[in-house]
């Protein structure tokens, strides 16, 4: 590839983000007209920042890579298929929404990311005068990371946010329980909790609080929440709840009740997690500490037999 070519390939690539890219000046005029109705541009109530303002502190990937994004995803929307948007939107909730990105969006940026990259990385090699062969299996392996790495990503958020819930819930259980316990109530209990919790869990719990502030029922609020995280003790203890609810149950007892069985079911895992550590164990000390001590032991005693019995 000349000069010329790499030239008319970049310019083609700023054309086409210059294209989808929403002017910063109109989104902030139609802000203006719609919270400020005839007040001049820029200007905000006295006291706080103006909308301008606030747009420019925002990140630069909420300024300028996300609206790319958006503008390529409206474009790109109608073939998305429903059922693979539905399972990413899930796992997008599930991993606590990474970036705000829709599942349209995440698909977008991973098309960026498979179609940049290595291209990029083989152009810069082609120059610079790396072996083709070289060169194909870099950009092959680019490839690859590109295609599956935003998925892997994901899914591992996803498991690393279930095991900090699993993880967090008996403390959260028993503050929730002391707190109902001294006399307070249980919404009023959980706006304490989500305030001094922090993690997924504590995020959670404040968006199920703030469902229940805009006027959703506790019962379909928790409902949802252990639908979205598919977390077995958090389920467990939603159910307790909606039945509690359903038959008038004391609410204190109820989170007696799931504190003690969440707090036997951490101590159970962990005896589980130590009875697994000797087989886990077995593979390294087998394949490199057992060789490292035999090569100790036993080195001397093969020094000492060459030197008294050469051939």
């Amino acid at each position: 590839m000349d000069l010329t070519s790499l030239i008319l390939v970049g310019a083609i690539i700023l054309a086409g983000v210059m294209f989808f890219m929403p002017s910063q000046k109109n989104v902030v005029v139609s802000r203006l007209e719609e919270f400020s109705g005839k007040k001049e541009e820029g200007a905000g109530p006295k006291g706080q920042p103006s909308i301008e303002d606030e747009e420019l502190q925002k990140s630069f990937f909420d300024r300028i890579i996300k609206p790319i994004l958006t503008g390529v995803a409206n474009a790109l929307s109608k073939r998305n298929k429903a059922d693979t948007a539905s399972q990413l939107k899930k796992e997008l909730a599930q991993a606590g929404n990474p970036g705000g990105l829709t599942p349209t969006e995440f698909n977008v940026l991973k098309m960026l990311l498979i179609a940049i990259p290595a291209p990029l990385f083989g152009i810069l090699g082609f120059f610079l005068g790396v072996p083709v062969k070289n060169l194909a299996i870099g950009c092959l392996v680019i490839f690859i990371l590109c295609f599956l790495g935003p998925r892997i990503y994901v899914q591992r958020l996803v498991e690393f946010r279930k095991y900090m819930i699993q993880k967090s819930l008996p403390d959260c259980l028993d503050l929730l329980c002391v707190s109902v316990e001294a006399g307070l109530g249980f919404d009023i209990a959980l706006a304490k909790l989500v305030t001094k919790f922090k993690g997924p869990l504590g995020e959670e719990l404040k968006a199920v609080l703030q469902e229940m502030q805009m006027g959703r029922s506790r019962r379909e609020a928790f409902k949802a929440l252990s639908d979205k995280m598919e977390v077995e003790d958090l389920s467990a203890f939603i159910s307790a709840l909606i039945q509690a609810d359903q038959l008038g149950v004391s609410v204190s007892k109820i989170l007696k009740i799931q504190s003690a069985q969440a707090r036997l079911k951490k101590r159970q895992r962990a005896e589980q997690l130590a009875m697994q550590a000797p087989v886990k164990m077995l593979f390294p000390m087998v394949g490199c500490i057992f060789p490292t001590i035999m090569v100790v032991l036993l080195g001397g005693v093969v020094f000492e037999f060459i030197k008294n019995f050469p051939r």
